[in-house]
């Protein structure tokens, strides 16, 4: 389980990272009267939400052991497994909003949680980002519920 968390952390921080090749968000069904600059624009948004939908079956993988690991460690070790669907959840709605309101803005609309939406997939300034700091609480976590066993198959 620990490994895991160590490998979704990974796939969470590389599903975040700026750069994008051309081929990437490329999946996203297009408008029928979308320019290209809009094209450029919104895959460049559904990146994210791409990284993370390719890796559906490990997350599945993940979450289907989740009981298994509260019934050894309690109810709470639950916790982390909350805290990575939550954040999950939000890089996908992140996504879903600023295509969905892409049109908006061209016409002069700001939606008040643009900056937000923009930060959770990773393209906001590092000190409003919460994502690092709480994936780092969820491992941090795991870490700790499963130290014992470790420390145990160690020696």
């Amino acid at each position: 389980m620990l490994a895991d968390f160590y490998e979704a952390q990974r796939i969470i921080e590389e599903a975040r990272s700026p750069g994008t090749p051309r081929d990437e968000g490329v999946t996203r069904q297009k408008w029928d009267d979308e320019t290209e600059e809009e094209t450029r624009t919104l895959n460049a948004y559904f990146v994210a939400a791409e990284r993370v939908n390719s890796k559906q079956g490990f997350f599945a993988h993940l979450h289907a052991r989740r009981y298994r690991f509260m019934a050894y460690f309690g109810r709470d070790a639950g916790e982390p497994y909350d805290d990575l669907h939550r954040i999950y959840a939000e890089i996908i709605v992140s996504v879903r909003m600023l295509i969905m309101t892409h049109r908006q803005r061209d016409m002069g609309f700001t939606p008040q949680g643009i900056t937000q939406w923009k930060t959770t997939i990773g393209w906001g300034l590092p000190e409003n980002d919460t994502i690092p700091a709480r994936m780092d609480r969820m491992v941090g976590a795991i870490e700790k519920t499963c130290q014992p066993v470790v420390a145990e198959i160690v020696q």
